[in-house]
């Protein structure tokens, strides 16, 4: 009898956040991996957020104002 582990099985069933970079959307078509290596596959962005059930975020944005936030305050000499 093979060993059988459930957990592994559940965690590709479930429905985990994606985001997608706002600025992705000016374009006509992107290309994304197709969960192999060395595959790719092109659509368009509306088509992706579509099928991933993705949100739009400005995620590079969030993380300059992260970024920025967490050098403290500037001292002067």
């Amino acid at each position: 009898t093979p060993l059988y582990s459930s957990a592994a099985s559940d965690v590709y069933k479930r429905q985990f956040p994606t985001y997608i970079q706002e600025s992705a959307t000016g374009f006509e078509h992107i290309y994304v991996s197709a969960g192999q290596r060395g595959l790719q596959v092109c659509l368009s962005p509306a088509d992706l957020i579509r099928e991933a059930r993705a949100e739009v975020a400005d995620l590079i944005g969030w993380k300059v104002k992260l970024l920025r936030q967490s050098e403290g305050p500037k001292i002067e000499k």
